[in-house]
């Protein structure tokens, strides 16, 4: 009995040589043998009784060297098919399928794999389209596209691979020897840090001028007022917005994450206003509604044909609907709002991506440096006996040691709600205990 058929005995449940079941319990049987020069094969054959006849034939072609396993043509389908296999299959855990059929039109258009197999991509191919996409447009854009940003091309690149890795497993699942992927990840170049590109107040008195119809300038100041992200906003049913607790109700779902983040974000008196004045109130479930009422408002077109010419006629640049999000954010920083609290109502999961906004509250940072200028302009006493004047290191530490008690106990005083002054209890010899 060779290596091989022992291992392969040993996998199954049956005595016989070369032949295993997986899963166990499946009914679906492999054969598994080596070649006259000692390279393994498997191949996925279905029922017990039929994988021990192939196991036999194989073992006999070997023997007399009529075994020739290049006559046997690999598995290799069109990139094409492979990507229309896998949209298919998972469009509904996709977070944006939209997106990625947009990805999968362009791969499929691409000089660089358009009628390539799944065997035939190399490393380099993705390496000529990343190199020409971030100079020019996509081939088979449906609207004429400038360059695509380093992180646009990592997201096409990501859902690349994707394919291929689910063509990695449908090969292991027919019993085949996997292929490496070519999408390695040397081909994705690091992105520059998120921006923070906020509303100010002057460009929002524009945008509001350029935007004369209440109904267009209601979508912005929602927007502004919540930090929703543009798809959660036009979807949004009234069922989820309760003007008595004024609270939202929302979910947010972020990349590749499994599942929604929910936000509750509170409706403050001008966000309460515009939303007691909107008519689809009363008369649709859908916040922002269509023009007749039939399912929510198309956030994308609304973006695309209102709100960047509005955005034009302002004289505003470098601005985009994800950016009224980081006016949300960067506003209640600038008002002395904690990271944490943000984070809270930007729905992030931890504070690193809310911590772009924490330049915007300097004030903090000042009143640290500022000590310095205060302790600099300290009178130094003159007295007699005065432990300022006395250069030892004992005189020094007691210095400071009343110092910190004057300062705390002073501290302790001032801190009692009401503004009245009372003992402090614990301080020997500053504050004597009340009768």
């Amino acid at each position: 009995m060779t290596r091989d058929d022992s291992d392969s005995g040993s996998r199954g449940s049956s005595s016989h040589r070369g032949i295993f079941e997986r899963p166990k319990g499946s009914g679906v049987w492999y054969v598994r043998y080596k070649d006259e020069h000692g390279r393994l094969h498997k191949e996925r054959v279905g029922p017990k009784g039929l994988a021990a006849k192939v196991y036999r034939k194989r073992k006999t072609q070997i023997a007399e060297r009529r075994f020739f396993p290049e006559a046997q043509k690999p598995w290799d389908p069109p990139f094409a098919d492979r990507i229309a296999d896998y949209l298919a299959r998972k469009r509904s855990t996709l977070a944006d399928p939209s997106t990625a059929e947009r990805y999968g039109r362009y791969f499929r258009e691409a000089p660089e794999t358009r009628g390539k197999t799944m065997r035939e991509l190399v490393t380099q191919d993705f390496e000529r389209y990343r190199e020409r996409r971030r100079k020019a447009g996509a081939v088979a854009a449906r609207r004429k596209r400038g360059a695509a940003s380093l992180a646009t091309v990592n997201k096409e690149l990501s859902f690349a691979r994707a394919v291929f890795y689910d063509f990695i497993e449908a090969m292991e699942d027919k019993g085949l020897a996997p292929i490496p992927n070519p999408v390695r990840t040397r081909l994705f170049a690091p992105e520059a840090p998120g921006r923070t590109r906020y509303l100010k107040e002057d460009e929002e008195r524009r945008l509001r001028a350029a935007l004369p119809d209440a109904a267009d300038w209601s979508k912005v100041l929602f927007a502004i007022h919540t930090g929703l992200d543009r798809g959660e906003e036009f979807a949004l049913r009234w069922s989820a917005v309760d003007l008595t607790t004024r609270v939202i109700s929302a979910e947010r779902r972020k990349g590749r994450r499994k599942g929604t983040i929910p936000v509750r974000v509170p409706i403050n008196d001008e966000l309460l206003e515009v939303l007691r004045a909107l008519p689809s109130r009363l008369t649709s479930e859908w916040v922002f509604p269509r023009a007749d009422s039939n399912g929510p408002d198309n956030g994308r077109e609304f973006d695309r044909l209102v709100f960047r010419p509005a955005l034009r006629r302002a004289g505003i640049r470098d601005f985009r609907w994800k950016d009224l999000r980081h006016t949300f954010a960067s506003r209640l920083r600038m008002e002395g709002v904690e990271i944490q609290t943000i984070r809270d109502l930007m729905g992030h999961t931890t504070t690193r991506m809310t911590e772009r906004y924490s330049h915007l509250a300097p004030s903090h940072l000042h009143a640290a440096v500022q000590t310095l200028v205060r302790a600099a302009s300290k009178p130094e006493s003159t007295h007699a006996g005065d432990p300022v004047g006395d250069p030892s290191p004992h005189a020094r530490a007691a210095a400071r040691g009343g110092d910190r008690v004057s300062s705390r106990s002073t501290s302790d005083e001032r801190s009692v709600p009401g503004g009245i002054r009372t003992h402090v209890t614990g301080v020997k010899g500053r504050c004597p205990r009340p009768d």
